[in-house]
Parts: structure tokens; sequence; C-alpha cells
């Protein structure tokens, strides 16, 4: 493909995204932008592209800037508000005000799927694994998948609910029984659970 066309541009973009290469990403995001400018279809990929850039090389504030101008021409798009959030989320005075876009989001949408894992990052940087547990629940009304019940199975062994975690594990392999994540996550539990079991035959005193 032609280097000016926008699908290879694109494809460049993403390309320089995935091997952590944010300037040489952001030159070819702006240069779809700048279509874009002319009187192209806005696209939001060109826009999540281009804060992803901003913010792998640290400026924040121009990828805070292409937030919300995304925002401004997709307003009702919860993955903008979304974009938002994560933009902020990047200053830790301003993660209230991250959460709020992320629930914002899930307002329009409520699968969106973007905002769930952003809500769930935040959540997990407060320690707060009952909202994960709640807000991931909620999720599985709207769709059984593998990578859902390992998260949820991940959230209540954080909060010490272990019968849980292994039942959000199963299921996980119920879907997909390869699951490296979920096998592994139940070979950790049990293990803990054997070594658990082993400490409290040692501290029984020995019987006469």
């Amino acid at each position: 493909l032609h280097q000016h066309h926008t699908g290879a541009l694109l494809a460049m973009g993403f390309l320089h995204l995935r091997h952590s290469d944010g300037r040489r990403a952001a030159t070819s995001y702006q240069r779809v932008r700048e279509r874009v400018a002319q009187g192209a279809r806005a696209r939001f990929c060109v826009y999540q592209g281009l804060v992803e850039a901003y913010l792998q090389t640290h400026e924040v504030k121009r990828a805070l800037a292409t937030a919300k101008e995304a925002l401004e021409m997709m307003p009702h798009n919860p993955k903008s508000l979304t974009m938002i959030g994560i933009v902020l989320s990047q200053s830790p005075d301003m993660r209230q005000k991250a959460a709020k876009a992320f629930r914002k989001a899930l307002s329009l949408d409520p699968k969106c799927v973007d905002a769930v894992e952003a809500l769930s990052r935040f959540y997990h940087l407060e320690k707060r694994y009952d909202k994960i547990v709640d807000l991931l629940k909620a999720q599985l009304r709207y769709r059984r998948t593998d990578y859902l019940h390992v998260r949820l199975a991940d959230a209540y062994k954080m909060s010490g609910q272990i019968d849980e975690a292994l039942e959000q594990y199963h299921a996980a392999l119920s879907i997909t029984p390869d699951h490296r994540e979920a096998l592994n996550g139940i070979e950790t539990l049990e293990s803990s659970m054997k070594d658990d079991s082993m400490v409290d035959d040692s501290d029984r005193p020995d019987e006469i």
C-alpha cells in the first residue's frame, strides 16, 4: 500500500503502538487526522490511537486535548468518554473524575467493554474489590466470556472469597478448556489451600 493511503497509515500507527514507538505512531495518526479535517469521515480509532501514542510519549496534555476533540465530534460515544477518563486517570488527583467519566460511559452503554475494563482498573487501584465483583457480575448478564469469568475470579481471590474464585475459574474453563490464566488461578489457589492445611495440622498438639 502507498504510505499515504489512510488504511496504510492506520496500520503503521497500530504497529508502532504495539512496538511502543509512540512518536512514530503519533505521526501516522496525525496524518490521518489531517484528512479528517479536510472532510474525510471521522473515525474513533484515529483519536484512540493518537491518544495512546501521546500517553506512550508522556504528553498527557496533548492526549487530553485529543480526547476532548473526539468527545466534541462524537458526544454520545461511550468510548469517547472512556478515553477522557483514561487520560485523566494518569494523574492521581484526577482519578475520581476519571471514574465519573467511566460511569457516565456505562450509563450510555452498560455493555461498553472499554469502560468496564477502565473502571475495573480504577477499583483495583482503590482496592475496592467488592466493586469489581458487582461490576463484572452485572456484565455477565449481557455476555458470558472466559475473560469476564477470569477477571471476576481474580476479584474474588483478592477479596479472600476462595470458593467463589474457584467457581469462576472453572466457569472460564467450561468455555475455554485450556484457558491458561484460569488453569494457573486454580493451581495457585489449590496450592495455597494445601499449604494452609499443612500449617493447621502442624499447629495441632501431638496425641499422647
